[in-house]
C-alpha cells in the first residue's frame, strides 16, 4: 500500500511540466490541505505524510481548514490555511467539507491550468465541492447525485456500464460495484483532462489531476 500511494502520485506528475518526478536535484514539494471530511482525517493525513516522506521523493506540508472551535489533527506542525501554492508542486486534498474561500479556489484554477500546480484527491475528497465547476473538470469524476450527470459502475464481469442521467445507481442485486457519477463527461475530456485511477471494491479511489488545460 505504501508503494502504490508514492506511485500513484508519482505517476501523475511524471507527465507534465511543472515538475519532473525523476528530477533528483529536490524533492517534489506537497501540501495536503485537511480539517473536514465525513472520513477520519486525522488518522488518514499522518499516514499520507509519512508514506509520502518515506519514498524520499517528496516534503510534505500540512494546512487544516478546521470548522470553528474544532481541535487540530495529530500532525503538530502545519502551515496556515489558506496555504501559499505557489511554494509547492502539488496540492494533495484530504478534504470534504465547507467551501474555500473563492480568492483561492482561483488560484488553484489558475495554477493547474498553467501546468505549475498538480492537483491529487483522496477518498471522499471527491465528494466535495458540487458547486465548483472547475473543480468538477480537475477532478474528472465524483460522487454526485443521480441528476448531477451519467453514473458509471462495473458489471459483474468487470465491465463499464454507464447509467443515463436522473436514472440513478444501478441495483445493487446485479452483482455490480458501488456507481460513480463523472463530473466532466468522459466522451468529451478537456485537454490533458485528468484521469480516473483504477477502483475496485476494495481498493479507495484516488484521483489525479496533472495540468488540466483550459477549455
Amino acid at each position: 500500500m505504501r508503494l502504490l500511494a508514492c506511485l500513484t502520485l508519482l505517476a501523475g506528475l511524471a507527465v507534465t511540466p511543472a515538475v519532473k518526478a525523476d528530477d533528483s536535484s529536490r524533492k517534489i514539494r506537497v501540501v495536503i490541505i485537511d480539517g473536514q471530511n465525513n472520513h477520519n482525517w486525522r488518522a488518514t493525513t499522518p499516514w499520507l505524510k509519512k508514506v509520502l516522506e518515506e519514498c524520499g521523493k517528496f516534503t510534505v506540508d500540512v494546512s487544516s481548514n478546521l470548522k470553528a472551535g474544532d481541535k487540530p489533527g495529530e500532525v503538530k506542525e502545519t502551515v496556515p490555511f489558506p496555504p501559499d501554492l505557489t511554494k509547492y508542486d502539488v496540492l494533495l486534498s484530504n478534504y470534504n467539507g465547507a467551501p474555500w474561500p473563492a480568492e483561492f479556489n482561483k488560484q488553484v484554477e489558475g495554477l493547474v491550468s498553467a501546468g505549475k500546480l498538480h492537483l491529487s484527491i483522496v477518498h471522499a475528497a471527491n465528494n466535495s465541492f458540487q458547486g465548483w465547476p472547475e473543480y468538477n473538470l480537475m477532478i474528472g469524476m465524483g460522487w454526485r447525485g443521480s441528476n448531477f450527470g451519467d453514473r458509471l459502475t462495473l458489471d459483474s464481469e468487470g465491465k463499464e456500464v454507464r447509467v443515463e442521467k436522473g436514472k440513478g445507481p444501478v441495483p445493487a442485486t446485479d452483482g455490480s460495484t458501488p456507481s460513480w457519477s463523472p463530473s466532466a463527461t468522459p466522451t468529451t475530456p478537456s485537454p490533458g483532462a485528468c484521469r480516473r485511477s483504477g477502483c475496485t471494491p476494495r481498493t479507495s479511489c484516488t484521483t489525479a489531476c496533472a495540468g488540466r488545460s483550459s477549455t
